[in-house]
């Protein structure tokens, strides 16, 4: 099974504190020496950074190295975008900092004028990186971490009024979920489905311009999905999305408590419709219960994983491989992984069928001693 790296430089303006060229060198030399790791995705700073130097030794080694790209989120840094805008008119915020110096500010990917943009600051900042292609992150809607303003948004000019209003407070399925199973849910909201496939809509047609962009520049395209249980709340369509990648990385982060991790954003879908604590918890155990979370295992176990990795893989039918993201940081507060966890998680995700794993989301923050395990 192979294994994708991870090194994140930092986001714009604020250059990681980790980042240790030398001891990224001999991380990857020591998964090598047992693991067949053959490509690395490294990311977002300015391609002017000095950082981006290790991109040569990575080649030299024989790895694939994709620019780590946030489409729809972080580059307000280097153009003005037009925002998600909430029903009374103001920006939206998609979720909680990471401390790392991410905003999570989305911009709108129904403007094609914010699609332009993006694909000027490819050009102008990243172009002329020694890349084989291009990792495309944040190519979504903001999830329940943004709150009910971000799920029921966008509200600029190119999109007009959403399909869907905004639900009043409380009730324990409050988006009429009736089922799901490998990838794909059943809604008896005709009002909540129909916004979910206009936001995947707006998505897709916006990846289409992008990876077109950059197929005409000879890149191969990787992609950052959420779990396919979590994946149509924020716009994200498997197959559609599968169809322009050569990989996706799903990220079934089971140990995170941010954005993406999936306790974390089961938890801000419970939060997000309000009501008393009992209707918050009872909407927390209806998701978990539908998505087919064992409660008896406590945490999200090893069982579901190794269904979202198939149903990964049955959505992408063969169009992109699948390589299963596991998080393998230590953050105390934000991420509760350990080497037995890694380990764990790795075997399960190359049983169910994964045509590899990627080690996220930040090699500097692996331990050295977690890597024997993969």
């Amino acid at each position: 099974m192979k294994v994708c790296v991870q090194l994140y430089t930092g986001a714009a303006g604020a250059p990681s504190p980790l980042w240790d060229e030398r001891s990224l060198r001999r991380k990857i030399e020591r998964l090598r020496a047992g693991a067949d790791v053959d490509r690395a995705v490294i990311g977002w700073l300015d391609g002017a950074d000095e950082r981006y130097r290790i991109i040569d030794w990575l080649r030299a080694e024989g790895l694939q190295v994709y620019l780590w790209f946030p489409v729809f989120s972080e580059l307000d840094a280097y153009a003005a975008f037009t925002p998600l805008i909430s029903r009374d008119g103001q920006p939206v915020m998609g979720g909680a900092l990471t401390g790392q110096g991410e905003r999570f500010s989305f911009c709108c990917p129904g403007d094609p004028e914010n699609v332009r943009k993006v694909l000027r600051v490819f050009d102008e900042r990243y172009a002329r990186l020694p890349i084989d292609g291009v990792f495309l992150d944040r190519i979504r809607y903001p999830s329940f971490d943004g709150g009910l303003a971000a799920f029921y948004s966008c509200y600029c000019a190119a999109c007009g009024a959403p399909d869907a209003p905004m639900p009043t407070p409380g009730g324990a399925n409050p988006l009429g979920i009736a089922e799901y199973a490998a990838g794909r849910y059943s809604l008896n909201d005709p009002d909540t489905w129909l916004l979910l496939l206009r936001k995947a809509e707006r998505v897709t047609g916006a990846l289409t311009v992008v990876c077109g962009h950059l197929r005409e520049r000879g890149l191969s395209i990787g992609m950052d999905m959420f779990a396919p249980f979590l994946a149509p709340f924020v716009g994200q369509d498997y197959p559609a999305l599968c169809a322009l990648a050569d990989f996706v990385k799903p990220m079934f982060y089971r140990a995170t408590y941010a954005p993406a991790g999936l306790p974390h954003e089961i938890d801000k879908y419970a939060e997000a419709f309000g009501g008393s604590a009992e209707e918050v918890r009872a909407r927390r155990e209806a998701l978990r219960c539908v998505a087919g979370i064992d409660a008896a295992e406590g945490g999200i176990g090893d069982a579901f994983l190794a269904r979202e990795v198939k149903a990964a893989s049955a959505l992408a039918n063969g169009r992109a491989q699948v390589f299963a993201g596991v998080e393998a940081v230590r953050m105390h507060g934000v991420c509760e992984a350990d080497a037995a966890y890694v380990r764990r998680s790795a075997a399960v995700c190359r049983a169910a069928g994964a045509d590899g794993i990627a080690l996220s989301w930040d090699l500097n923050a692996t331990p050295e001693e977690w890597l024997s395990g993969v």
